[in-house]
């Protein structure tokens, strides 16, 4: 049974606001459950000159293949903070 993916984006949407809460900080392949399937949640940083951006991946490992889910957010010099989608980040090359 497929899940569908717009609970997935959900739970990347909670840890972004988690994150800009400062409830939860960065980390790397921490396991979540989301409606009883694991995955491996990261979140890190990189930087640029002009811009922060912090990238939140979930990922679940099937057999053959791993599927990556990711959303964004770029905080700008000014304290502005802009939400990247998935395909956002991949014109950026992430993942």
């Amino acid at each position: 049974m497929s899940m569908n993916t717009s609970i997935i984006y959900e739970k990347l949407e909670f840890y972004r606001e988690q994150y800009l809460a400062q409830s939860i900080g960065l980390c790397v392949d921490k396991i979540v459950s989301i409606h009883n399937k694991q995955f491996t949640l990261n979140i890190w940083l990189d930087h640029d000159s002009s811009f922060e951006l912090v990238v939140f991946m979930l990922t679940e490992s099937k057999l053959l293949f791993k599927s990556h889910y990711c959303l964004g957010l770029r905080k700008l010099h000014k304290k502005q903070i802009e939400y990247l989608t998935n395909e956002q980040l991949w014109e950026i090359g992430i993942p």
